[in-house]
C-alpha cells in the first residue's frame, strides 16, 4: 500500500491517512547564490492529526489495485488501522518509501522523510554568462595536475559527408534498378 501512497503523493502532491495526518509535497524555488545555480528542491512535509481522504484517491487505488472503489476504501482503512496500532504500539514506524513516523516525549507524531524527490536535477556552476555547466556529479573523475579538457579530449570529426554519399549511392541504384527493370537501359 505505501508504494501506491507514495505514487499518489508525487503524482497529487497531496495524500491524507485518517488518524495519521496529510503528507505534502512542497517545493522550494531554485535560487541563485554568485555562480552557484540550485534548482527546485522538493520535500514532504508532514501535518499530524485528522485527514480526510478524498474520493480522487480512491478511484486511483481502485484503479490500481484493479478493485472495485468500495474494495479499495475498505482496504485503505484496514491499512490507516493497522498504521495507527503501529503508531501507538512502537516508538518508531519505517514507512517505506516515504520515511519515518516517530512519537516524541510528548506523544506528538513526527515524520523524518527518507524519499529522495531531488535526483533529478542537478546544481549548475554559471561559470559565464549564457554558457551553464553541469556541476561535477557525485564520483566524477579529477584530470591530473596541469591538465586541462581541451588537453584530454580528442577532436569530434566532422563525417556526415559519409553519410550523404551512402545515401546518394543508394538513390542512384534504384534509378538505375527501375530503367533496367522497365527496359530503358
Amino acid at each position: 500500500m505505501l508504494p501506491l501512497i507514495y505514487k499518489f503523493l508525487v503524482l497529487n502532491q497531496s495524500v491524507g491517512i485518517p488518524g495519521v495526518g496529510n503528507f505534502s509535497c512542497e517545493k522550494d524555488p531554485a535560487a541563485i547564490n554568485g555562480n552557484h545555480l540550485t534548482p527546485p528542491r522538493y520535500h514532504i512535509r508532514f501535518q499530524p492529526g485528522s485527514a480526510l481522504t478524498d474520493r480522487v484517491f480512491y478511484r486511483f487505488l481502485a484503479a490500481e489495485k484493479n478493485v472495485s472503489e468500495v474494495d479499495a476504501v475498505r482496504q485503505f482503512q484496514d491499512f490507516a488501522y493497522q498504521l495507527r496500532a503501529q503508531v501507538n504500539q512502537y516508538p518508531s514506524v519505517d514507512l517505506s518509501g516515504l520515511g519515518v513516523l516517530r512519537k516524541n516525549q510528548a506523544g506528538e507524531l513526527l515524520f523524518e522523510s527518507s524519499a529522495d524527490l531531488n535526483h533529478y536535477f542537478l546544481p549548475l556552476n554559471l561559470t559565464e554568462p549564457g554558457k551553464p555547466q553541469m556541476s561535477e556529479p557525485p564520483g566524477a573523475q579529477a584530470l591530473p595536475a596541469g591538465e586541462t579538457e581541451a588537453e584530454t579530449a580528442e577532436p569530434v570529426k566532422d563525417r556526415w559527408w559519409v553519410w550523404a554519399l551512402v545515401l546518394l549511392s543508394i538513390g542512384v541504384g534504384a534509378i538505375v534498378y527501375y530503367f533496367m527493370s522497365e527496359g530503358l537501359i
